[in-house]
């Protein structure tokens, strides 16, 4: 992948009916994503907030790998365009900040956000060999401008952060 990153993609946990992660009550229902990435982000999300403990070994976690649940939380797993549709009937979700933009949800819905942002950069990827060619470094130049800042942040409202 061309460096520096286009863009990094915030991931947050969203609740209409809680302020914080720890409002959370015992028993709280969540939504994820039900894909490898944004599920590990989640659960991932989960962990760093206290809510559940993982695996140690494990990189890109599943529900399988949880082993702490301490206020027995019900996960469910939806397909990642649903789990926005899902606020209204469960205590919280976990999704790229992208759905809640563009679904209009009051921004004031979010409770956290992940602290992995640099993980998951997004830019171009190319054959290697053709990384020094004029063309590849006019893209990185043009994407990478002050311009392209502006409107990545216009644009995105806050989901996307500029990755240069």
């Amino acid at each position: 992948m061309l460096t520096p990153y286009i863009h990094y993609n915030v991931f947050g946990m969203y609740s209409n009916k809680y302020k914080s992660t720890s409002e959370l009550p015992d028993g709280a229902t969540i939504s994820i994503p039900q894909d490898s990435s944004n599920m590990a982000r989640a659960l991932l999300l989960m962990e760093q907030e206290g809510l559940i403990k993982l695996k140690d070994s494990v990189k890109i976690p599943t529900t399988l790998d949880i082993v702490e649940n301490p206020k027995n939380l019900k996960i469910n797993e939806l397909h990642s365009h649903q789990v926005v549709s899902s606020m209204p009937d469960v205590d919280a979700c976990a999704t790229a900040k992208m759905f809640i933009v563009s679904n209009n949800i009051p921004l004031d819905t979010e409770i956290c956000v992940s602290g992995d942002l640099k993980d998951f950069g997004v830019g171009f990827v190319i054959n290697p060999s053709m990384e020094g060619e004029k063309w590849a470094k006019d893209l990185i130049s043009a994407y990478t401008s002050d311009e392209m800042r502006e409107e990545i942040n216009r644009i995105f409202k806050g989901c996307y952060v500029p990755g240069f």
